[in-house]
């Protein structure tokens, strides 16, 4: 759409004053598609069509929340948002920048019919709807794959905002929505139900993204100042109300165990499989029997973490997302070794500390090289950095990450010269050969050379 060939005046306010400003050809086009021989008809035709337009929308909130947005940003900025209202002659553009305003005529039209002036009063109660409308067509289809919706593809986005909508206003799909959540997430829902829809928080924090992503609340931040708040939507939190959380709390405690296993499970072995998990879930927790694995929780995965999920060879595969972005022949390789290399037995206790992400095995090889750097006056905050970063490389497998990993130093202004090369590769290789590589099954090199 040529939008040049619309701009007028900046000194236009009524409808008829701006189809007179308007380019020729435009209204020419314009009266013969409203099928009327005058400039004057032009103007009753046009109000006609968009009252009949506006009254054909006036139950819908995303369309009050349209139109609110239109007249806000009058005289402000220009959006193609607004490209059709454009061509319909419902809004003019201004010829100096670009910016519109809407017709006087059309304002009353709005008002009347909408009853914008009442729309402030419960914008915080609709702000669900807002969110949704302010959200991008994959991101609502990812959010209804997450909702457990089905038949999206296909769907416009007034149409998805509209069902994500009711779900998340409906007590039997939030109930379970809510009994897929972990015991971080749980108790954040029940703190925000707790204090009426709204809580301060730590920043960005995985149980908050989860919710947002969810699509049950948003994270604020306080203007001019360094406080956050979470926040959870109006419509969601009435109906909420109305579920009994504690009678989820034995599925969320469930769904807990089986998270943290998987997520220490990837931090361990790399890549492991839907059945790995289970027989460790029953081996762990089941006192010799089978237990229900509650893996419907964890698909489709959408939670800020370090877990993938890959579908393969008719089996699925939790894998670390460092592997996720490498290739899959890394991936195809260790779940090769994996069949003939048994997993090393682990109490559940160290286990589970791998799904702490700040956690790393503390060996003797760390200690002595955190000594040297200690010596070195490196920081050791910073030492701590190093060693949690060569502990993350080295799980992949690849001993040229020794020499490479000197870079790492570098980057962290440790000196690195002919003089100490050799004392410094020394201490690194040492490292690597103490490293619970991905591809050993839990397995360190000096292990599995001892075994």
């Amino acid at each position: 759409m040529d939008y040049d060939k619309y701009v007028v005046k900046s000194d236009k306010e009524d409808l008829l004053s701006s189809l007179k400003a308007l380019d020729k050809t435009i209204i020419k086009e314009k009266l013969k598609e409203y099928e009327v021989d005058n400039i004057y008809k032009l103007k009753d035709a046009i109000l006609n069509k968009f009252e009949l337009w506006a009254n054909s929308s006036k139950d819908n909130i995303f369309a009050k929340l349209y139109f609110k947005r239109l007249m806000e940003y009058e005289n402000y900025h220009w959006t193609s948002t607004f490209g059709d209202e454009v061509e319909l002659l419902f809004v003019f553009l201004y010829d100096d920048d670009h910016s519109y305003y809407v017709p006087t005529e059309i304002k009353e039209i709005i008002n009347k019919v909408f009853k914008i002036e009442q729309v402030e009063e419960y914008w915080e109660e609709q702000n669900l709807m807002l969110n949704l409308d302010e959200m991008q067509v994959k991101d609502l289809k990812e959010m209804g794959k997450f909702l457990q919706i089905d038949k999206l593809s296909n769907k416009s986005k007034i149409e998805l905002c509209m069902i994500i909508y009711r779900a998340l206003t409906n007590q039997d799909k939030l109930t379970d929505l809510i009994g897929r959540f972990t015991t971080k997430e749980f108790d954040l829902l029940k703190l925000l139900m707790k204090n009426c829809g709204r809580v301060e928080v730590d920043g960005d924090r995985e149980e908050q993204n989860f919710l947002c992503e969810s699509g049950l609340g948003l994270l604020l931040k306080e203007v001019d100042g360094d406080r956050y708040y979470f926040c959870i939507f109006k419509a969601s939190y009435d109906v909420i109300k109305k579920i009994d959380l504690e009678s989820l709390q034995k599925k969320v405690e469930d769904n807990t165990k089986l998270y943290d296993l998987v997520r220490a499970m990837v931090e361990l072995y790399g890549v492991v499989s839907k059945e790995d998990v289970e027989y460790c879930y029953n081996f762990y927790y089941g006192n010799g029997n089978n237990l229900d694995v509650p893996f419907d929780f964890l698909l489709p995965h959408n939670r800020d973490d370090n877990i993938c999920i890959l579908s393969k060879k008719d089996n699925l595969y939790f894998i670390h997302k460092d592997l996720n972005e490498e290739s899959l022949d890394i991936i195809n390789n260790i779940i090769e070794k994996h069949e003939y290399i048994n997993r090393k037995p682990i109490k559940l206790k160290d286990l589970l500390k791998y799904s702490n992400d700040d956690y790393y095995e503390r060996t003797e090889a760390k200690n002595k090289l955190k000594k040297y750097l200690k010596k070195q006056n490196i920081k050791p905050e910073i030492i701590e950095i190093i060693i949690k970063i060569l502990s993350r490389i080295y799980r992949m497998s690849d001993r040229s990450e020794i020499e490479d990993s000197v870079k790492v130093l570098h980057d962290f202004r440790v000196e690195v010269n002919k003089k100490n090369i050799q004392e410094i590769i020394g201490y690194l290789t040492e490292i690597y050969d103490n490293t619970r590589v991905w591809e050993n099954n839990g397995w360190t090199f000096n292990e599995m050379k001892n075994s």
